[in-house]
């Protein structure tokens, strides 16, 4: 298993998210060993927390809108066995 895969967008732009959350899916489905990936967070901190912006899903006030990025997971975990 791999366990909190996952880039953020403070480092990189939402397309570049999307882009390489779907790498790294690929990359993982290519090897059978590996039978399970978990995205590590599903939605962006709030406001008021660490700041994290590597969800799927924006925060609150962003009324959890979805990002690239869960469009390319929907994508990805589809593809798995």
């Amino acid at each position: 298993w791999y366990t909190e895969v996952g880039y953020g967008r403070h480092v990189m732009s939402a397309e570049d998210q999307a882009e390489s959350l779907t790498h790294v899916y690929q990359v993982l489905a290519a090897h059978p060993e590996v039978t399970a990936a978990f995205w590590y967070t599903y939605r962006d901190d709030e406001a008021d927390g660490e700041g994290n912006l590597m969800g799927l899903r924006g925060n609150q006030a962003s009324g959890f809108q979805p990002q690239p990025a869960y469009a390319a997971y929907q994508q990805a975990s589809a593809a798995l066995p």
